[in-house]
């Protein structure tokens, strides 16, 4: 499932590259939005659509997640509310195209400079400003989120899921605190039971 154009025992390499630069961005924008640096950020508000918020994806885990689950290499991924790109730089190691859409625009601009500075391979990552809820998610087989928004978000992404693909594998993270059950139903989505003991906060589903 690895793209060919970079050897596995290099993956690790570039999750560290990528973690580097991704963790330098959020301590410049930490420290514009707040006047002080801080660490271990789990989740702050943006100024994305509907409450938008960012929650950071550890880019060792989302690497190491990946690595183990069956997910097509040349199917086509988003990210939905990218932030600072991360998860999009670490699927670039899994998939030809890949994509993410953010709403807020010091988020955004953050992401565009990170791909400036990674490896010519991440300059094809197709960074998007917008609301992700407006854009037709019908040509993705790879769909990733957190939680980008806070308001009415059950609502409002478990309609968005719905209009996806038949066959389309959908991962989120962070979500076992929330009934996520409302957002996957057995009646539209079939989760994908896998080993998650090493990386538990990533739950997966295909759209039946």
């Amino acid at each position: 499932m690895i793209p060919t154009r970079i050897a596995p025992n290099l993956i690790a390499k570039e999750i560290v590259r990528i973690s580097r630069v991704v963790r330098s961005s959020e301590k410049k924008y930490f420290s514009q939005k707040f006047g002080e640096q801080l660490t271990d950020i789990l989740s702050i508000q943006t100024s994305a659509p509907n409450k938008g918020s960012y929650q950071c994806t550890s880019p060792f885990s989302f690497n190491g997640f990946l690595s183990m689950v069956d997910l097509p290499s040349k199917g086509r991924f988003i990210d939905l509310g990218h932030g600072f790109g991360c998860p999009c730089f670490v699927a670039k190691n899994y998939f030809e195209d890949v994509v993410g859409i953010e709403g807020d625009r010091d988020l955004f601009e953050f992401s565009i400079r990170n791909r400036s500075i990674l490896d010519p391979r991440y300059q094809s990552v197709d960074l998007r400003f917008g609301n992700f809820l407006g854009k037709d998610l019908s040509s993705f087989n790879v769909i990733y989120f957190s939680r980008p928004f806070d308001e009415r978000f059950e609502e409002r992404m478990g309609e968005k899921l719905l209009k996806v693909k038949s066959g389309a594998k959908i991962i989120s993270y962070f979500l076992r605190n929330i009934n996520y059950k409302d957002l996957f139903p057995s009646s539209n989505f079939h989760e994908i039971v896998w080993d998650s003991s090493p990386f538990r906060s990533f739950l997966l589903f295909e759209k039946i």
